[in-house]
């Protein structure tokens, strides 16, 4: 009977202990800040924090070269007989700040809905946020880069 006890208490252990690390889903790119903190950082919390940092650096990074691309490129009348009038570039740029205006307060909303899913209790709530604040951030500068790519391909049919 102890043993059956014990064997279930490991189970117990073992399925709560992965299910809370699934709740987590941390970031793959911040690994090394649970299993490795470099010394720089005081700790876990600092490091995430700076990652976080990182990310939307980059994406910032991206948005300005797109938005460089863009404005290089596209500088040709939005109407065809208004040649004077708007530029494809104005238009796409207004659009795109809607978009991005619109995706950060979604992102941010769905992060603490994600964190949220741990419980407020949860020590790790800011970690979650900031872990899927990463991966946000990572997945819209590839979704731009998308964007300046093609839009370096551009082609008139």
């Amino acid at each position: 009977m102890r043993v059956t006890n014990t064997l279930l208490l490991i189970v117990v252990f073992i399925y709560s202990a992965h299910a809370s690390a699934r709740m987590l889903d941390i970031e793959d790119t911040i690994d090394f800040c649970f299993t490795n903190l470099p010394s720089t950082f005081s700790n876990t919390d600092n490091c995430v924090s700076n990652e976080n940092r990182i990310s939307q650096d980059r994406l910032d990074k991206e948005i300005i070269r797109m938005k460089s691309i863009i404005n290089k490129d596209y500088d040709g009348p939005f109407h065809l007989n208004d040649v004077e009038g708007e530029k494809i570039s104005n238009v796409f740029l207004q659009q795109f700040a809607r978009s991005q205006e619109a995706w950060e307060k979604a992102k941010k909303d769905l992060c603490e809905a994600n964190a949220n899913l741990m419980g407020e209790w949860a020590t790790s709530h800011d970690i979650s946020v900031m872990s899927c604040n990463i991966k946000m951030n990572n997945r819209r500068t590839e979704e731009i880069k998308l964007i300046t790519e093609s839009s370096n391909k551009k082609t008139i049919s």
